[in-house]
């Protein structure tokens, strides 16, 4: 009891109450100690990982240079810079056009060394081929060289005028002409018949001809001591005549000397024989079958 009443009186005491106050204090500062020892740690972790921020340091010069002059300076940069760059882009213009000269002096002397040896080689064998069998291309023969080989027929001619118009000279004496336009040297020229206004010749003869060519046949009247009076013309294109042939009675132009016309009429029939081209020979006929065209020419 007595114990028990002594502290009661102590903890009654001001300084008792006082002491315990400093007791408490002292804790919690204790307390905040270690964690403040702990976030402290952890701060200086975090300082030491992150970068060190670096404060521009800007020279006293730059602060005083004026705005104009700063301006100034950056044109100049950039017309530095786009100087630079055109330059640069000419340089890889003339590099493309160098290279682009140089493939075109490639090709063109490819170009010529293919037809220098294209000039220079021989030519291949000749194909044969049945008469009238057409080219398959262009590869195989030149067409423009393309020459047939014709059988003309002048079988007749009908209505020409009467060119001896003198006292008991008769009638006309026609013979009549076949050639090649702008070709003199291929020439058929039949037998005159004497007084004869439908006369009839059946003479066959050969010629050699392209498809772009004109079989011209002329009647003429055979004179003595003059020259032959003219009975008409008519020309005959090729292409009307291969490769199958060609037989009819065409109507004769140039029949008249005078204003009254007169109407003439030639009759002939020409057979394609065989045609030949560089680089391609038609083969002749078969024997049985030209025989037979003969046969029934006749």
């Amino acid at each position: 009891l007595a114990c028990k009443s002594f502290l009661k009186l102590i903890q009654t005491d001001p300084a008792w109450q006082a002491l315990q106050h400093f007791r408490s204090c002292w804790q919690v500062m204790q307390i905040w100690s270690f964690f403040g020892g702990i976030c402290a740690q952890s701060t200086e972790e975090t300082s030491a990982s992150a970068p060190e921020e670096v404060t521009p340091v800007v020279s006293d010069e730059a602060l005083a240079t004026p705005l104009w002059k700063i301006e100034a300076d950056e044109k100049v940069r950039l017309a530095a810079e786009t100087e630079i760059a055109r330059k640069e882009f000419e340089a890889a213009q003339a590099l493309k056009a160098e290279e682009e000269a140089k493939a075109k002096e490639a090709a063109e002397a490819a170009a010529k060394a293919a037809a220098k040896a294209k000039a220079t080689a021989k030519p291949g064998a000749k194909k044969k081929l049945k008469a009238g069998t057409p080219v398959e291309s262009k590869e195989e023969a030149d067409l423009t060289k393309l020459n047939y080989d014709l059988e003309v027929k002048i079988i007749s001619a009908r209505g020409v005028r009467d060119a001896d118009w003198a006292l008991g000279a008769g009638q006309s004496d026609p013979y009549c002409v076949a050639e090649i336009l702008g070709k003199p040297q291929q020439k058929i020229t039949t037998e005159v018949i004497n007084d004869q206004k439908d006369p009839v010749w059946n003479a066959t003869g050969s010629l050699v001809a392209a498809q772009t060519d004109s079989i011209q046949f002329t009647v003429f009247d055979k004179d003595i001591g003059k020259e032959d009076d003219l009975l008409g013309k008519v020309s005959l294109p090729c292409s009307k005549c291969v490769p199958g042939g060609w037989s009819g009675e065409i109507k004769m132009k140039q029949t008249s000397d005078t204003a009254k016309a007169v109407n003439a009429f030639l009759k002939v029939k020409v057979t394609v024989l065989s045609s030949a081209v560089e680089g391609v020979e038609e083969a002749e006929a078969e024997p049985k079958a030209k025989a037979k065209a003969k046969g029934k020419a006749k």
